[in-house]
């Protein structure tokens, strides 16, 4: 009776944010970050690097592949909760980004440089454009 419930309540609460906000399960990446007011071309516009032809749709190739979409999702996750202050250790994360940045670029000391640092973006998702521009402009060298 109580799985029941739950069941009952769970969808109840996924179909009122769908109603209200237009939430819905599987958004795409880029949906996500026009719900957050942040447009990622302005992003990339104002990255300090001309090191990336054509950076949107270089960035765009990236994010369309499953993994570099999950690890994005997970920053929307970490970044949320480390705007509440419910986290403040992002030690493992930076680690990560140092990680996906190695593997895009195919280089294990490239080095993470601010390319996107402008201050309109949460912290947690600067770094972790950072880490994909970063491997992205390495795979271009």
């Amino acid at each position: 009776m109580g799985e029941l419930i739950a069941r009952a309540v769970y969808d109840g609460v996924t179909e009122a944010l769908h109603r209200q906000n237009g939430y819905t399960a599987g958004r795409s990446v880029f949906r996500r970050l026009t719900e957050r007011g942040m447009d990622l071309f302005a992003l990339l516009d104002a990255a300090a690097c001309d090191c990336i032809e054509n950076k949107g749709r270089a960035l765009v190739e990236v994010v369309l592949v499953p993994r570099y979409a999950a690890f994005l999702e997970g920053a929307f996750a970490l970044s949320d909760d480390y705007e509440k202050g419910l986290v403040s250790d992002l030690t493992v994360f930076q680690d990560r980004c140092r990680e996906i940045a190695a593997e895009l670029s195919g280089d294990p000391e490239r080095p993470l440089t601010p390319l996107v640092s402008n201050g309109s973006a949460p912290k947690v998702l600067e770094e972790a454009l950072n880490a994909l521009l970063n491997g992205i402009a390495g795979r271009n060298r």
